[in-house]
């Protein structure tokens, strides 16, 4: 009976150790999770702020080393302005658990602002081109119709 009662609790100890492995490795799958998720929040923050920074149609771009919020393991956030055509892109991000930016873990928000300005030079840079082709066409049509008119007039006063 003691040799059953001996096993049984053996037993019972390899079942309570691997029990206790389990939670240990679901509490630090979670704690990574939570760290994660809790960065995530951070950059969506600040993204969400900076997006709401316009001004004239533009970013109201902040000095990227004046950012004081951080993620979860303490490091700060990296703000990023990007000017594509008629856009401006905002990049917030998070180097993740490795402290390492461009790798997998990397946490980045992005958020698009049309610039009013790009878009305006376009326009105006467009609207000039096609200005001068306009003026220059009707420069030759006022050129051709006056050597018309002179041939017309010539024609007519000479004697036959």
């Amino acid at each position: 009976m003691s040799r059953l009662l001996t096993q049984w609790f053996t037993e019972i100890r390899i079942i309570a150790t691997i029990i206790a492995a389990l939670c240990l490795v679901i509490w630090l799958t979670s704690f990574r999770t939570d760290s994660h998720r809790r960065s995530e929040q951070s950059v969506t923050a600040l993204a969400g702020r900076l997006d709401a920074q316009v001004e004239r149609g533009r970013y109201r771009r902040v000095d990227p080393n004046s950012v004081t919020e951080t993620d979860a393991w303490g490091r700060r956030l990296h703000v990023e302005y990007r000017e594509e055509g008629v856009g401006e892109h905002l990049i917030v991000s998070s180097a993740g658990r490795d402290g390492n930016f461009g790798t997998e873990d990397d946490i980045v928000v992005g958020r698009w602002l049309m610039n009013a300005k790009g878009l305006g030079e376009e326009i105006h840079d467009g609207a000039a081109s096609v200005a001068k082709q306009a003026a220059k066409g009707a420069i030759e049509g006022v050129k051709e119709e006056l050597k018309d008119a002179l041939k017309r007039k010539t024609t007519k006063t000479e004697p036959k």
